[in-house]
């Protein structure tokens, strides 16, 4: 399941970005009041997207260290051998952190909601100083 889901949140991150940069550059060059209006909302609206996603990824990694401190403050001196090795199949599991990364290359937190926006204004800076603007006016 991990390698689909980062591939593909992957590829919406990638796609959010451009479309917010294209939206930022029409906003900028070639729109007019009210067609800016729709055109920021349609940018708050795809940058939505992906925000219930990175948030659960953060609640899911905070929870998992989160559980090493539970499972320490159980009762396992007393509890049957059944749970000792659950726990011992747990515990060493836990010693590597959960972290999702979306195409293998950063990781799916609130944090990347942001670098999506950074990468929009990062189109929008690429169409500036090749003058493409311009161009298509």
């Amino acid at each position: 399941m991990r390698p689909v889901m980062s591939q593909t949140i992957f590829v919406q991150f990638l796609l959010i970005g451009i479309d917010l940069g294209l939206t930022i550059i029409n906003v900028l060059y070639f729109s007019g009041l009210f067609r800016a209006i729709s055109a920021i909302i349609f940018a708050v609206a795809v940058l939505l997207e992906t925000f219930p996603f990175c948030y659960l990824c953060d609640l899911l990694a905070k929870d998992c260290e989160e559980l090493s401190n539970i499972l320490c403050h159980s009762h396992w001196i007393d509890a049957e051998p059944k749970y000792k090795s659950a726990l011992k199949f747990f515990m060493h599991n836990l010693q590597q952190p959960i972290d999702f990364k979306a195409g293998g290359i950063f990781a799916i937190s609130l944090n990347s909601n942001i670098q999506v926006a950074k990468f929009a204004f990062s189109v929008m800076a690429i169409v500036q100083q090749m003058n493409l603007a311009n161009r298509f006016k």
